[in-house]
């Protein structure tokens, strides 16, 4: 940060402090409650601003359509009112900033605070969804507005940084306990969250619920039915021997107790008696996988689907129009496995990575091709580009963009008929289909 001027009213950095830089996009004031009228000037404009309470509790908010000196003073949740004693005043020095850009700082912040701090007191957004992938995913941001946010972002946690003794006043009263104990206030993690998503499996006549656990673990519900029908012939080994173990848990094709699995896949081929992957057949009361509820919910959680006789591996299939051929792929990399890869060629230059299902990912800021389709592009590939215009500026991807497979991604990147086993690779070069 060029030009930085800071201003202290006492050398300890203890008391009021004022921070700018030339080329900043953000406006620091920190302030006591008692004294905040004096900077009503500097902080009648938009912006993000954290909430100090007790020795370690912040609360992140943000102006919206006001302004931080009005925001602050009116009525947040719970207690907070009485219960801050400092703010952190972030004013940004754009005042048309938008009121999704504000979010979409806020959000960020919130993760900043729960890196970095023993207790964040926002509720909303809630702690599941403070992430990059929802970030980008909800608050409709246009590459300007989001480089916009990303520098102002940049400049506050910046001037976190040159706090000698930390943001918090020395001789701050004691965090009150309902901060503390997981009271209304605290805010549950993401996989927390994710446990109170319900989910549901009904193949093979089955009709079971159960629900993932933080530590990745799987519970089978009580009351659960589970096929009634012999084991297929893909059925694990493992699956057969449970089913034998758990004799005494189950009246006729009814789970009696709850029963723990090690994953979402292990639970998946109990219940069906078959070579299953739990992360397409468990879904939610609305139909949706649990593998993209772990995507929504920003986990590191993986679930290594189940296979019986076949190697443990999960064979992609190509199903894209116009895509079925001698290029479908048959290497997938496992959910734990989330390699970023690398396709370069006819001017392109894209990354991505095999998310657990199957699917492929190709990440924002991507560039395909600059050039025209070849005389071998698919048909369904040339469909593909001209959906997805609103999404790209120029040939760079404003956001992240699923395929049904490596080959259909490297081929949209490449806009020419392609093997994705061959063109996805590593950042060692080592080719996607050499990694299975």
């Amino acid at each position: 940060m060029e030009n930085l001027s800071i201003y202290s009213s006492d050398s300890s950095f203890n008391g009021i402090v004022v921070m700018n830089g030339a080329n900043s996009k953000i406006n620091l004031v920190r302030v006591a409650k008692d004294r905040v009228s004096e900077f009503s000037t500097s902080m009648n404009k938009p912006g993000i601003y954290l909430l100090l309470i007790g020795t370690n509790c912040i609360y992140v908010g943000q102006t919206g359509l006001s302004t931080i000196d009005k925001r602050i003073m009116s009525t947040h949740s719970g207690s907070i009112d009485s219960d801050w004693h400092t703010v952190l005043s972030f004013a940004c020095i754009n005042p048309t900033i938008s009121t999704n850009q504000l979010l979409y700082m806020e959000n960020a912040m919130c993760e900043y605070v729960y890196k970095n701090y023993p207790y964040c007191a926002t509720t909303s957004p809630a702690k599941a969804y403070c992430n990059t992938r929802y970030r980008k995913e909800h608050y409709g941001l246009s590459i300007g507005q989001t480089v916009e946010c990303d520098q102002c972002l940049a400049d506050m946690q910046e001037y976190i940084r040159l706090f000698p003794k930390g943001i918090f006043l020395e001789g701050s009263p004691d965090t009150p306990e309902k901060y503390t104990s997981g009271g209304s206030t605290s805010v549950p993690g993401p996989m927390e969250s994710a446990i109170g998503v319900p989910l549901f499996a009904k193949q093979r006549s089955a009709d079971a619920e159960g629900y993932l656990t933080s530590d990745g673990k799987f519970i089978l519900k009580k009351g659960s039915f589970i096929t009634p029908k012999e084991p297929t012939s893909t059925c694990p080994q493992s699956t057969r021997n449970r089913l034998l173990v758990e004799a005494g848990n189950l009246v006729g094709n009814k789970v009696l107790n709850d029963l723990v699995f090690s994953s979402p896949s292990a639970a998946a081929c109990f219940v069906a008696k078959a070579s299953m992957n739990g992360n397409d057949v468990w879904r939610s009361a609305n139909g949706t996988k649990l593998i993209d509820l772990i995507d929504f919910f920003g986990s590191s959680l993986s679930d290594e689907p189940q296979f019986g006789p076949a190697p443990s591996t999960v064979t992609g299939v190509v199903a894209e129009t116009d895509e079925t051929d001698a290029n479908a792929d048959v290497a997938v990399l496992s959910a734990a496995d989330y390699t970023t890869l690398y396709c370069k060629g006819r001017g392109a230059n894209a990354k991505g990575y095999v998310r657990a299902d199957g699917k492929f990912i190709v990440l924002a800021d991507s560039f395909v091709t600059p050039l025209d389709f070849t005389a071998s592009c698919p048909t369904g590939t040339r469909k593909r580009h001209a959906v997805e215009q609103d999404r790209m500026l120029g040939n760079m991807l404003k956001e992240d963009m699923e395929f049904n497979s490596p080959s259909a991604a490297a081929k949209f990147v490449l806009k020419s008929s392609v093997n994705g086993n061959d063109l996805w690779l590593t950042e060692d070069g080592i080719k996607l289909g050499d990694l299975h």
